[in-house]
């Protein structure tokens, strides 16, 4: 990433070829091992989700779950692990998202600090995605409807990334109006550790995100009323 920035790469290219070279570099990963261990790429994914969910399981027991639940765990293992093993393209390109979304905003913030150079994105609040990003959530929401497992698959990773991506631009839009309207910093902390923590209010940013395509809350670009 700090590569790219230092040649100046547009910000959507830049964090796409971080995300691309994170997952290339866990899957190359990944099929080098498969061959030492003899198990191939999906036997060794396979054989990692189960013994994390393992270990998750037997955390639950520590915890004093009830042994109803427990036993609902065991039994549901191999339902959650083949989840698990579809939807790791999506988690693994969702983690590497957050995590160069969170490096580059705190690069900026010390790279300014030290006097150190860089590169001119604009205002960050006034991001938005491309527009034409709104047909591939049509489409993952359609594979949805497709009475096929591969075609649902493809279609919930699709959908669980474009989410994200959609809810960086409604953190920018909060950001947006927060700088509008002065919010002081305890209120804005406070506020987005209550984005971070609950679901439903992070689902909420996400849905202020997608419809910013067709409402513009910003008012981005939109030519000022005459007097």
């Amino acid at each position: 990433m700090g590569e790219l920035m230092a040649r100046r790469w547009p910000l959507e290219q830049m964090v796409s070829a971080v995300c691309g070279a994170v997952f290339g570099a866990a899957a190359v990963g990944l099929w080098v091992f498969g061959l030492f261990t003899g198990r191939g790429f999906m036997g060794t994914l396979a054989a990692g989700v189960r013994h994390n969910l393992e270990l998750t399981l037997s955390l639950y027991r520590e915890m004093g779950l009830s042994p109803d639940q427990i036993q609902f765990l065991e039994d549901s293992m191999d339902v959650i692990q083949q989840v698990m093993v579809g939807m790791m393209p999506a988690l693994v390109i969702g983690s590497a998202l957050m995590a160069v979304w969170v490096s580059f905003l705190s690069a900026r913030v010390l790279f300014r600090r030290w006097g150190l150079p860089v590169p001119d994105y604009g205002p960050l609040d006034h991001w938005k995605a491309p527009e034409l990003l709104v047909w591939p959530v049509i489409a993952c929401g359609i594979l949805l409807l497709v009475p096929s497992l591969a075609a649902k698959t493809v279609g919930l990773n699709g959908l669980v990334v474009l989410m994200l991506v959609y809810f960086f631009q409604g953190m920018a839009i909060i950001a947006y109006f927060f700088r509008k309207k002065q919010i002081p910093r305890i209120a804005r902390i406070v506020l987005y550790a209550l984005i971070a923590l609950q679901q439903v209010v992070m689902l909420g940013v996400v849905a202020v995100g997608f419809f910013d395509t067709w409402f513009n809350f910003r008012k981005i670009g939109k030519p000022l009323a005459p007097v």
